[in-house]
């Protein structure tokens, strides 16, 4: 098993694998200048998770209960 890229540190993912929370998220947070700039080593690794699904044409999706 690879190690993992990571958890989110706060918020609805708070504890979970970066490689377990949904795009979109992923996106938006990637997206926020405080948290690359407070959370750069994990901002990078998402970057890295964001292209790896790109390349691979991978999609996960929030599962609401």
């Amino acid at each position: 098993m690879a190690d993992s890229l990571g958890q989110m540190p706060f918020g609805a993912f708070k504890g979970i694998d970066i490689e377990d929370i949904p795009n979109k998220y992923l996106e938006f947070i990637i997206g926020e200048k405080w948290f690359i700039t407070r959370e750069a080593s994990l901002a990078e690794n998402i970057k890295k998770e964001l292209k790896y699904r790109k390349q691979w044409d991978i999609n996960i999706e929030w599962e609401k209960n």
